[in-house]
């Protein structure tokens, strides 16, 4: 059985507007997740490594800031953690040092032993605010 229901047209206005706004979201979503696959694929863990960051959460990052500045340069670039690099060298290529130990959730950057070489991180290079 149907129903007939009665919508004004500002209630109308405001369903479509909803609609395509999660339609947008959606296209959104799948291009950040795009990025983040071009970025993982580009840099793998060495064996026994890790990804230090989700998916994700690598594409919500990616949504949140962007991928490329106006130099087109990649904003957010992943490196595979080298024998006897420390967190210090990777937090001196960027201003945003707190960024690298937040985005990268899944080790425990600021413990000696989260900070594995094999490992790949994410760093950030937007320049602070």
């Amino acid at each position: 059985m149907k129903k007939v229901i009665r919508l004004t047209e500002s209630q109308l206005e405001e369903i479509i507007k909803r609609v395509i706004s999660e339609q947008e979201n959606e296209e959104v979503t799948k291009f950040h997740k795009n990025n983040a696959d071009r970025l993982m694929n580009g840099v793998k863990p060495a064996e026994n490594g890790k990804y230090c960051f989700t998916k994700e959460s690598l594409a919500q990052d990616i949504a949140n800031t962007g991928i490329k500045n106006v130099y087109d340069k990649d904003i957010k670039q992943l490196f595979r953690i080298k024998p006897g690099q420390t967190l210090s060298h990777y937090q001196s290529m960027t201003d945003q040092k707190d960024a690298i130990i937040t985005m990268n959730h899944l080790c425990k950057l600021k413990d000696p032993k989260g900070f594995r070489a094999g490992d790949v991180i994410v760093v950030d290079f937007l320049p602070s605010h």
